[in-house]
């Protein structure tokens, strides 16, 4: 590992959020991969609300989604201000990252997806990734 990266670790690991503000809507049609690795890590997230974020952000529990700057400032300076508040979220980053990208997850999801195929039965939204929000599990 090269000395930039493992000081990109290190900066990392030291994280209390990751702040990810996102302008265009159109930019991105799923979470950037730097948000379950964050949630992996047991980061929270601030962001915007793009597509996808609602998926990764649980509110109050994995982070917080922003609709202005001003909100985006605020939750920052609230988290920045409350340990205890800072503290549930990355214990909440963690959860969520765990429940929704984890290894264990995805593989049984697979194994379903396939079973429905070998089935004959519809295969759509039987895949973490591919699912509605509204049809995650509540958090």
């Amino acid at each position: 590992m090269t000395e930039s990266e493992a000081m990109y670790h290190a900066v990392r690991r030291a994280a209390d959020v990751l702040f990810s503000p996102m302008n265009d809507r159109r930019s991105t049609a799923a979470p950037p991969l730097a948000w379950p690795e964050s949630l992996a890590m047991g980061i929270p997230i601030l962001t915007t609300d793009i597509p996808g974020a609602r998926e990764a952000v649980v509110e109050g529990e994995s982070g917080f989604v922003a609709r202005t700057p001003e909100e985006m400032a605020k939750r920052l300076e609230e988290i920045h201000a409350d340990p205890e508040l800072a503290r549930h979220l990355k214990i909440g980053a963690r959860k969520i990252a765990v429940d929704r990208y984890s290894v264990d997850r995805s593989f049984r999801e697979y194994v379903d997806l396939w079973e429905r195929m070998a089935e004959g039965k519809p295969a759509s939204g039987s895949v973490g990734h591919m699912r509605k929000e509204t049809d995650l599990p509540a958090s």
